[in-house]
């Protein structure tokens, strides 16, 4: 892959005086916003001849989120550790109006993707919705027992994730306003929650340095990162669905291959831990913020070969969890022999039981780097089984399976057997069929065994292609011998 294939940073602005808190493109990818602990808002424009507008009106402490409204209601809220809500119109004048309710810092805002709605997540330990047209309190949400850290819509707003310094995910139904799942594999603080752009999953990472995802139809873990050195602060899908960028303490920001299910990319931009990280609306640039004070922009690139699926093609996220699911789904399609789901049960079992190791490479302080080895772990199984008892296992049945089609092919050798005696049997009394209509009536007794026979032919040839695929050497013997009995039965009828 060429170096102009490659993440390259786009524009650097300063201008906070403390880390920064959270990053966020406008729809209209002419403007980012950051926020930060020196209690600012700050407005970035993309074109130099234009200076950043900096918004002030938290109480000091620090601003600790930040998004701008998705569709064209030109709004920006803000979240504060002075446990306020403000939602903003981005112009020179710096307007705002402010939203008070929560007991405790707010941690983080989500905009349903109509704009209509707003949630926020708080130190208090709750959830609650917003109407932003009118700037009211809807409802409340609790069931966490620490600082809820993180929240965000799906993107049907029928349901709500939300990340927990008391190291649980949750999925809430907004409807019932009751929490459906949990998710318990985090082993520490989990700092960030996001939904899969096609709603099917969700993502977490966590001070415990790891990433997960979940798949929600299921809520079965779907994969597991052993991500980064450090807390992971903050994750971002790629709105393709293919891809996660992670930003970590460590220094390092990092973007996965969902459907390879592997580490792609290790960006180092920042002096100290990313805290902050987001992809633009269209993917083509991707922003990040730091302990530093600095807020990046870079350009994606790695995105320029992405295949667009067509409208009739697996989703995405369908398409990386059926490789983690089930190696062998083609198998599936050419045969539906129980023994051989038995079969295909058993190699998923020892494939979900396969851990790659961790990349062994060098800290990278300066520029991009592509990683090729593999850093994702599979899910950990409840219980073990032993691998000496499953090879047994497997080579018994597939042995099942050439048994069973080898007494399928014997039985059609005998039925061609009975067609064969049959015509001999023919030939040595000709006039047995005399006086029973015309010529071509005497005939059909030994054409429709032929008939019968062709289709006998093509049970077989589909039952040894199946052999084949399942390297059944005695089964496609069998089929050969078969074949030279088809020979000398077709000669007979020629002669």
């Amino acid at each position: 892959m060429s170096h102009s294939e490659d993440p390259q940073v786009e524009r650097t602005f300063r201008g906070h005086h403390q880390p920064i808190t959270s990053v966020s493109f406008s729809p209209d990818l002419k403007r980012l916003a950051s926020t930060a602990m020196d209690s600012a808002l700050m407005l970035w424009n993309f074109k130099p001849s234009l200076r950043a507008y900096r918004f002030i009106g938290h109480d000091k402490g620090g601003v600790m989120c930040c998004e701008y409204a998705p569709s064209g209601a030109k709004l920006i809220a803000s979240g504060g550790k002075d446990r306020t809500i403000r939602l903003w119109t981005p112009t020179v004048k710096g307007q705002s109006v402010v939203i008070k309710g929560h007991s405790g810092g707010i941690r983080c805002v989500s905009f349903t993707k109509d704009a209509r709605r707003l949630l926020s997540a708080s130190d208090d330990k709750t959830l609650k919705l917003w109407s932003v047209k009118q700037q009211k309190f809807i409802t409340t949400m609790r069931g966490h027992s620490n600082w809820v850290r993180s929240a965000q819509w799906s993107p049907d707003a029928r349901l709500v994730v939300s990340g927990s310094d008391d190291k649980t995910v949750r999925l809430w139904d907004t409807r019932s306003l009751v929490t459906i799942h949990q998710f318990f594999d985090h082993t520490d603080h989990v700092n960030c929650v996001r939904f899969h752009p096609d709603g099917t999953c969700v993502a977490a990472c966590s001070d415990d340095q790891s990433i997960k995802l979940w798949d929600i139809r299921t809520n079965r873990l779907l994969q597991h990162y052993s991500a980064h050195q450090d807390a992971v602060n903050d994750i971002a899908f790629h709105p393709s669905g293919n891809f996660l960028l992670s930003g970590s303490s460590d220094g390092f920001m990092k973007v996965w291959d969902l459907r390879e299910g592997h580490l792609y990319y290790t960006l180092s931009g920042h002096q100290g831990p990313t805290t902050a990280v987001t992809f633009s609306p269209d993917g083509d640039f991707f922003a990040s913020g730091g302990a530093d004070n600095l807020v990046m922009v870079w350009k994606t690139n790695f995105d320029k070969n992405l295949n667009e699926p067509d409208l009739g093609e697996e989703a995405p996220t369908k398409r990386f969890t059926s490789q983690i699911k089930d190696q062998n789904a083609k198998m599936d399609k050419i045969s539906r022999s129980s023994s051989a789901k038995r079969q295909r049960k058993l190699e998923h079992e020892q494939l979900r039981r396969q851990e790659a190791p961790a990349p062994q490479t060098e800290p990278i302080r300066n520029g991009t780097e592509r990683f090729e080895s593999m850093n994702y772990q599979p899910p950990p199984l409840d219980s073990q089984m032993n691998p000496q008892l499953a090879q047994t296992l497997e080579h018994i049945i597939r042995q099942m399976d050439v048994l069973t089609q080898t007494v399928k092919l014997v039985e059609e050798r005998l039925s061609m057997t009975e067609i064969k005696l049959s015509k001999m049997e023919q030939s040595q009394h000709p006039n047995i069929n005399l006086g029973v209509g015309n010529g071509a009536a005497q005939q059909q007794p030994v054409r429709a065994p032929q008939r019968a026979h062709s289709q006998q032919d093509q049970e077989v040839y589909s039952q040894q292609q199946q052999s084949a695929y399942y390297g059944s050497s005695g089964a496609a013997s069998s089929y050969a011998q078969q074949a030279d009995d088809e020979e000398s039965i077709n000669e007979e009828d020629n002669y």
